[in-house]
């Protein structure tokens, strides 16, 4: 199992300047491809936050932000590689599985609220169940307050919270955010709890124009996998990154079947096989 260094919002106490959007853009991929996988097997976490977003601590994994505090349930591990299992957790199956199949579980009308208020989408402050989208409000109001803040930062009581939430623009709570964050979110508006969200637009927006959302504004700037975080140390950056980068047998045997957008990144290609454009493709829950 994964040993974890420290969670974001620690990493970033220890950056004074705050993060780039380079990280920002990379802690995004990294989140959606986490959450991507909880939701494949039937689950939504139901607080993903910085607190619940670490680093590894040893090799590559220092390079790599994984999901954790996801509950005691019994999944293969080998479909779970970028998700940390802790005690505890908030975590929900809304999958069914009889002997019919597999079906989407019907949402309850009333539930108590879970999460952590600043990153809550409106329909978890409504009490409704809670669905995949709502992970993903979490992530991107995460990425936001991690990047610039949010307008809601210094609030607490929920009612105020709920308030500004209801009367800011996407454009306003995001406006000082890579411009992909707006699309995301006007996308996720379209959203319910038994959707399915497409991985796949959010990764490569928008499909009409062929503009991609994290992946594109990282090419918009010329950034890379392998730009220094804010957090690791000058000295020793270089080092960890070779020492990341030395990649185990079956990994180089691998090499040959990376394809795709990911071959760009050349060795981020193998550093960090979750960016794989295929991996946002892939259909393992057919909900």
């Amino acid at each position: 199992m994964t040993i974890c260094g420290s969670d974001l919002m620690s990493l970033k106490k220890k950056s004074p300047e705050g993060f780039s959007e380079s990280t920002i853009l990379r802690i995004g991929i990294h989140a959606l491809y986490a959450i991507k996988q909880l939701h494949e097997i039937g689950f939504v976490h139901r607080d993903v936050k910085p607190g619940n977003m670490m680093n590894g601590a040893n090799g590559r994994d220092r390079r790599i932000i994984f999901l954790i505090d996801y509950g005691n349930h019994s999944y293969p591990y080998s479909m779970l590689p970028y998700l940390i299992r802790f005690f505890g957790g908030m975590v929900r199956n809304f999958v069914v599985r009889d002997a019919k199949g597999i079906s989407m579980r019907k949402p309850r009308k009333n539930v108590l609220l879970r999460g952590t208020l600043r990153y809550c989408s409106l329909s978890v402050h409504k009490r409704l169940e809670q669905g995949r989208v709502d992970d993903l409000w979490a992530m991107l109001y995460m990425l936001g307050e991690l990047y610039v803040g949010l307008p809601w930062n210094r609030i607490t009581v929920e009612k105020e919270i709920v308030k500004i939430k209801e009367a800011e623009t996407d454009e306003n709570v995001f406006k000082e955010c890579p411009e992909e964050f707006v699309a995301v979110a006007k996308y996720l508006r379209t959203l319910n709890y038994q959707d399915r969200p497409d991985y796949f637009k959010i990764y490569t927006w928008v499909r009409s124009a062929l503009e991609e959302v994290f992946m594109g504004a990282m090419k918009r700037e010329k950034y890379t996998f392998s730009d220094k975080y804010e957090w690791e140390d000058d000295s020793m950056f270089t080092a960890k990154l070779n020492t990341a980068l030395d990649y185990s047998n079956r990994e180089k045997s691998s090499k040959k079947s990376l394809e795709g957008e990911a071959m760009r990144y050349d060795k981020e290609a193998l550093l960090y096989t979750n960016i794989h454009e295929d991996n946002f493709k892939e259909v393992i829950l057919h909900l």
